[in-house]
């Protein structure tokens, strides 16, 4: 498989002709059953999973429409093209319907939702083709995406299924970095944002959507870019968020800026756990995160003053379980955190700062 002119995998697999021998089990017509199946889904259950969301859990999900799925297809094939990987036409399948069905179970809650897709999807079963064990590798590489345990990709082995190949450690890797990169503006709710109409627990999630407005997938240079502005009206407001720890499930106060600190240090984490299933074919070795803060004050030409912070995330000095988060790999930002940013002001706390690593 070669992508070639085609963006997406989508367009790539949408353009085969099944009608070729071998590339298919059976012979089956594989375009034709994606084309239904993605149509069902993107018209009946795609648009309906916040809604089903906030009806079980009371709260508000960023988006997991079909402009989510095309998001994480771009990003599985931003990941593919140009990297050495080569997917057969059976794997495409394989990946593009993970891809679908890997949110779907949102639509019963939050909880388990990555188990949750399969009672969704067998309502499909008849249109979706009979094969219980291509459903069962489908649903396998989907659930690896994310819930508990963490190490679900471990788990999996390449396996033969209906004759083919299909590599479930490698897809479930570009399936999961994938989501992880589709966490932009797109899926934030501007409208509900701009007019202070989302529920308190779910502002912080969808304000971090929104001040990531760039992700570039740089193969060549072996790293991925992380975009961000924020306004410095935003930068002091505390944030409420729902976490669960050894001290069982409490709501904190969080800064935007340690938001970002923490899900970008996330990705980092999502990269290296990825890369472990993908190499050699793929090999990312660090998180680039440029944030620049958008001021209220004016310069000479009337336009708003910006500041910067940059920093690189990667693999530092010698593995260890006692870790500070970010701020074990890059330690000038602990300088740089919403309390500290708080108690003094913007320019005495940001002037000039570049902290690369």
């Amino acid at each position: 498989m070669n992508l070639g002119s085609f963006r997406t995998l989508e367009e790539y697999f949408k353009s085969i002709d099944e009608n070729i021998k071998l590339i298919f089990p059976h012979d089956d017509k594989y375009v034709t059953r994606y084309n239904y199946l993605s149509h069902q889904l993107n018209t009946w259950i795609h648009p309906y999973v916040v809604k089903g969301g906030m009806t079980v859990d009371g709260g508000y999900l960023n988006d997991h429409g079909p402009e989510h799925i095309s998001k994480v297809i771009l990003r599985a094939s931003q990941l593919v093209k140009n990297s050495d990987i080569i997917l057969s036409e059976y794997e495409t399948y394989i990946l593009l319907m993970s891809i679908h069905i890997h949110d779907v179970g949102n639509i019963l809650g939050r909880v388990d939702h990555e188990i949750n897709s399969l009672s969704i999807i067998q309502k499909f079963g008849i249109h979706a083709g009979h094969d219980r064990i291509e459903w069962e590798c489908i649903f396998e590489i989907a659930e690896a995406h994310g819930g508990h345990p963490k190490d679900k990709i471990s788990d999996l082995a390449p396996d033969t299924i209906l004759d083919f190949e299909v590599r479930k450690p490698l897809l479930a890797a570009i399936l999961k970095l994938a989501d992880e990169l589709a966490e932009d503006r797109s899926r934030a709710s501007r409208f509900e944002l701009q007019n202070g109409l989302l529920p308190e627990l779910a502002e912080i999630y969808h304000r971090y959507s929104h001040c990531l407005h760039s992700t570039v997938v740089d193969i060549a240079g072996r790293q991925i870019k992380l975009s961000f502005d924020v306004e410095e009206k935003d930068l002091c407001k505390l944030f409420k968020k729902k976490v669960k720890d050894a001290e069982g499930e409490r709501v904190i106060e969080v800064y935007l800026i340690n938001e970002i600190y923490e899900r970008t240090y996330k990705t980092h984490l999502e990269r290296m756990y990825c890369m472990r299933f993908t190499r050699p074919e793929l090999q990312i070795n660090k998180i680039r995160v440029d944030i620049t803060i958008t001021t209220d004050k004016m310069d000479h030409r009337n336009k708003p003053i910006k500041k910067q912070i940059s920093y690189d995330i990667g693999e530092v000095g010698y593995p260890s379980t006692a870790s500070e988060g970010i701020f074990s790999i890059c330690p000038t930002l602990s300088e740089f955190t919403g309390e500290k940013i708080c108690r003094m002001s913007i320019d005495q706390c940001l002037t000039n700062v570049t902290a690369t690593y």
